[in-house]
């Protein structure tokens, strides 16, 4: 039907060109797609002859029975009435596909509350008007006979007062209802827009002005006050009018029917678990009838937190604190209403993940949780009432059998294991198994929800240090000589990608143009990234709404910098003797506090290292075997405690054991590293000069330089190097550690006779050095260029005096690579043709400053919220303790929160083992 006038009353969806290609609608430029009140969807075309007069044609009439669906993929909106067909609408963006679906909704919606009849009951209520026609349903606690309202969704051992609703809806207009009923404030809070809803119908207004002054008129509407939150958004969480409860009473878990339970209010993050449950019903409807599933449906779900600026805080959260709520988030997504108890089902990486979270039994049963089992146990019990949910790391595999395969076996064997299940993934699925998923109709029918990533698969060390789970030990350098280079790299991008959604990141890319592997780990990332955006509006909406105050990924590789691993170790074990006596008979006196200054980073002030600790009274006043054998007793104490915990106990509990005394796993590890250094200093008291020796050596090998200033060449070097080879006193390991330094400083080194003679002189026999010396020379021989120029090592001296301290620079004289590249982005000068960005920053972007000020007045009001930036560096390969202390300090001059991203920790021990294990093969 075509109709001929001016202009016809409605609201202007998008203005895009209609084509008709098949049964998809086009919309592109020179055409206006208008929605009228009525329902009625009209494109206008602009005729040459009569440019004066509009011809309108009627593309679709919206009424009641209207059901919408879009995919975010395709930008495809599809309406289907039950006698017409189904038609469909292409939009040109995300942003246009997600106006163009309000508004129908909108006015799906006016028509379901114009009739008389109601197809759907509201999940807001009249709490007033409820209790008169239906009494709440009351429940008796067993013990105090105490009446208490159930939950009506997800199981909680307790219900939240109306306080936080009070409190939410105070921060968000600044007003004071702290007199207010329930319902009243439920009213009020209905009839007001959430700042999200404004900032489009702001965009809305502006895009439809037609001129100037409806422009300034949209520009100057005022913007709804906002303010900061000091209380965080708990997400799921349903607000019971409950008051005069007391708060040492627990009443039983139970749910009940929601339509007789009065319903205050519920989050915007519960829409999204009924969304999700909506979605879940459209699968088990579309396999019912045979039919294939749409394109729309083979999206999987990804849980982040609903995007509200007046809630968004100026400095960034923790990451254990982030993970923490992204879990539970997932977790009451997934609990069923019934009463049914909850089974955890976990592998390896979903356990090492919740207890880095500090979940225990108590807060996962106020989620439903009562039975924990691990999905690669021989030993696990059936449920077939129960409802089961999987974390799992699909990509985990034990015995051969990965934790996914097993999950889809518990879930479509007859006789069931589970009533049903959900599936939270700690990274995400490649595009085959993804498809492979969505075809098993057995499977999906037995999915409450479909299944879900969570940003997991690290290992939190603190709030800002985070591990990379790679699971696999030969992952330290990633060389493309190795096996598995392929897989490694996509796992690392997987899970960085999972990371930097679990903090809510869409960040600009950085990485070292010298080493491949660092900007192939950049392009991976920014695709899985990509990927997972276009299935979330909201988190594309959020991406692309200020370019310029993003945050920066640096991506670095280990490959860079062999040379600290090894060189740092001896230093500080020879910096020991001027603080260290031992008398005639064996006893050591030290002065503790003087000794920790000068290792590396220090340690944390959690851990009790006064006078009075048991193992350094054993150092200073007792012998060197007790103090031994005083810290292997630690070792194993801690060890057993651990192993006991996983045996016997829950999982959960483990972490908890361990961390009674020790703040975290990175504080273990540092302290025990420490006093094996001392204690291996200790062993070898009369072996220091030689020691110092040694350090004074491998300093000058690796600055070129002389501790009184003086500079010497490698011709110059090779005489003192193959000297101080043929002492008696000195082992393999720091002989190893030698060639190591000079062949990663003189890589020309190689293959010349001089290399040869400096081998032969070292004269090794233990297999893993031997290995270790073959895996260096290999990396070196496929090495582009020399990672660690003299230019580099002359410019890193010269800037000695100002990172270290009088006492350091005797025996150090060197700065970490990952430590001049962050204090060159402290400074602002770090080069963009050496560290480029995989794609452009806008022109006035920068890593160091905040966002400059728009130099044009907007004509609407920006609502992006003020976020701190975050500097993500990543180091590929592991990174040091002497590293980190370097990292520390230069973090504290940072405008940025800095978070550290590495695949492992480790000591010089544990590099050498590592580059023992690397493969050679081609």
């Amino acid at each position: 039907m075509r109709v001929a006038c001016n202009a016809i009353e409605g609201e202007i969806v998008w203005e895009g060109e209609l084509s008709k290609k098949g049964r998809i609608t086009r919309l592109w430029f020179r055409r206006w797609a208008i929605i009228t009140s009525s329902g009625h969807i009209y494109s206008r075309h602009l005729t040459q002859k009569h440019p004066q007069t509009n011809r309108f044609k009627l593309l679709y009439h919206i009424t009641r029975e209207t059901r919408i669906h879009f995919a975010i993929e395709t930008c495809i909106l599809e309406l289907k009435t039950e006698r017409d067909g189904i038609f469909r609408l292409k939009a040109p963006n995300p942003m246009v596909l997600q106006q163009c679906a309000q508004r129908v909704q909108g006015v799906i919606e006016r028509f379901e509350t114009q009739s008389t009849e109601s197809r759907r009951k509201k999940l807001y209520l009249n709490t007033a008007k409820v209790n008169e026609e239906v009494p709440p349903v009351m429940l008796h606690n067993s013990t105090t006979d105490t009446p208490v309202l159930p939950t009506p969704v997800g199981k909680r051992d307790f219900d939240i007062s109306a306080s936080s609703l009070r409190q939410k809806v105070l921060n968000k207009q600044g007003k004071d209802y702290s007199h207010k009923s329930a319902s009243a404030i439920q009213e009020e809070y209905l009839s007001m827009n959430s700042t999200h809803e404004a900032i489009l119908q702001a965009r809305k207004r502006v895009h439809s002005a037609t001129n100037p002054f409806e422009v300034e008129e949209a520009r100057s509407d005022p913007t709804p006050l906002t303010s900061q939150s000091d209380i965080p958004s708990y997400t799921r969480q349903l607000l019971m009018d409950r008051e005069n409860q007391a708060d040492d009473v627990v009443p039983q878990r139970q749910s009940a029917d929601l339509s007789k339970v009065p319903v205050v209010m519920a989050t915007p993050s519960l829409f999204k678990a009924f969304n999700l449950l909506d979605l879940s019903k459209k699968h088990r409807r579309a396999m019912s009838i045979g039919s294939l599933l749409e394109t729309s449906t083979l999206a999987i779900q990804y849980f982040n937190p609903e995007f509200d600026p007046a809630s968004e805080e100026s400095d960034p959260k923790g990451v254990r604190t982030i993970l923490h709520q992204r879990f539970l988030e997932a977790l009451d997504a997934s609990v069923c209403e019934s009463q049914k108890d909850i089974v955890l089902v976990l592998d390896k990486p979903g356990l090492r993940m919740i207890n880095q979270l500090i979940l225990n039994k108590a807060e996962l049963k106020k989620c439903g949780v009562a039975v924990i089992q691990s999905i690669h146990s021989a030993k696990r019990h059936a449920y077939p009432e129960n409802q089961a949910v999987y974390v799992i790391d699909p990509l985990y595999r034990e015995n051969g059998v990965s934790s996914l395969d097993l999950c889809v076996f518990d879930l479509i064997t007859t006789p069931r294991h589970f009533l049903c299940g959900t599936i939270l993934l700690l990274t995400m699925l490649p595009d085959a198994e993804v498809r492979r998923l969505w075809k098993n109709s057995v499977l999906l029918r037995a999915l409450r929800l479909p299944p879900a990533v969570i940003g997991g698969n690290v290992e939190i060390l603190n709030e800002n240090m985070v591990l990379l789970n790679t699971l696999n030990k030969e992952s330290l350098f990633f060389m493309p000589m190795h096996p598995d280079y392929s897989d490694l790299l996509n796992r690392t991008a997987l899970n960085l990608c999972s990371l930097l959604v679990s903090l809510n990141e869409f960040p600009y890319f950085r990485f070292d143009v010298d080493q491949p592997m660092t900007g192939q780990i950049a392009a991976k990332t920014y695709m899985f990234l990509e990927k997972r955006v276009r299935n979330d509006a909201d988190f594309w909406y959020r991406g692309v709404l200020d370019i310029q105050n993003r945050s920066t990924v640096l991506i670095v590789s280990r490959l860079s910098d062999l040379i600290t691993p090894l060189l740092h170790s001896i230093a500080y074990e020879a910096m020991f003797q001027d603080y260290l006596h031992a008398s005639r008979d064996g006893k050591v006196s030290v002065n503790p506090h003087n000794l920790l200054t000068f290792l590396a980073g220090g340690l944390p002030a959690s851990i009790n290292m006064d006078e009075t600790n048991e193992l350094w009274e054993a150092i200073r006043d007792l012998r060197l075997e007790r103090a031994d054998e005083t810290l292997q007793s630690f070792l194993q104490r801690y060890e057993q405690s651990l192993e006991i915990s996983n045996r016997r106990e829950s999982p959960l509990r483990s972490i908890a054991v361990v961390s009674r005394n020790l703040e975290n796993a990175l504080t273990f590890r540092e302290s025990c590293d420490n006093h094996l250094s001392v204690i291996n200093v200790l062993k070898r008291i009369d072996e220091l000069f030689h020691l110092k020796q040694l350090c004074s050596l491998e300093q000058t090998v690796c600055s070129s330089f002389l501790p009184t200033g003086g500079s010497l060449s490698l011709t110059e070097l090779l005489p003192m190097i193959r000297r101080i080879m043929k002492e008696v006193t000195l082992g393999e390991q720091e002989k190893l550690r030698l060639l190591l330094i000079t062949l990663f400083s003189y890589p020309s080194l190689l293959a010349s006779p001089e290399w040869e003679a400096l081998v032969q002189a070292a004269a090794l026999h233990v297999d893993e050095y031997i290995a270790a010396l073959a895996a260096a020379e290999h990396i070196v021989a496929n090495a582009d260029g020399p990672r660690y120029s003299a230019e580099y090592r002359r410019c890193n001296a010269e800037h000695v005096d100002s990172e270290h301290t009088l006492e350091d620079i005797v025996y150090i004289r060197n700065t970490p690579y990952v430590a001049s590249i962050l204090k060159m982005v402290r400074d602002d000068y770090l080069s963009r043709d050496d560290f480029p960005f995989l794609l452009k920053p806008p022109a006035g972007y920068s890593v160091k400053s905040d966002k400059p000020p728009p130099a044009v007045e907007e004509t609407h009001a920006d609502f992006t919220p003020k976020r701190k930036r975050r500097l993500i560096l990543v180091v590929v390969g592991g990174l040091t303790y002497t590293e980190l202390h370097h990292l520390r300090t230069l973090s504290k001059a940072l405008e940025q929160q800095l978070v550290i991203v590495t695949t492992s920790m480790f000591n010089p021990q544990a590099f050498v083992k590592a580059l023992s294990e690397v493969s050679i093969e081609d």
